[in-house]
């Protein structure tokens, strides 16, 4: 096989390189498996392997264009804080508002 830029997936068979299928910027193991987003595009929020143009419910968005998940304790956080800043918590907790932490 041939090696591809970061773009571009090499195809086993032919022996050639593909593009690397929208919104992805870079991809591996296949055209549709990402490990960026392009940022010209809506889609450029970048989470496990998939680009989304809003992040997914209870993850927060975080660092250049990446979606991180939250808190296990949290159920959604503000991605301005942390990971760990809760903003609500799972039906069995409570938001403890001075230290934005799930409590059972």
């Amino acid at each position: 096989m041939s090696v591809c830029p970061d773009t571009h997936y090499g195809i086993d068979d032919s022996k050639t390189c593909e593009l690397c299928s929208a919104p992805c910027k870079t991809c591996e193991g296949s055209l549709t498996r990402c490990t960026s987003c392009d940022q010209l595009l809506p889609q450029s929020l970048f989470f496990r392997n998939e680009c989304f143009e809003t992040c997914p419910l209870e993850i927060s968005v975080l660092d250049e264009g990446r979606c991180y998940e939250c808190n296990p304790n949290c159920k959604t956080c503000d991605d301005e804080y942390s990971t760990d800043f809760c903003t609500s918590c799972y039906d069995d907790g409570y938001l403890d508002y001075y230290t934005n932490t799930c409590v059972q």
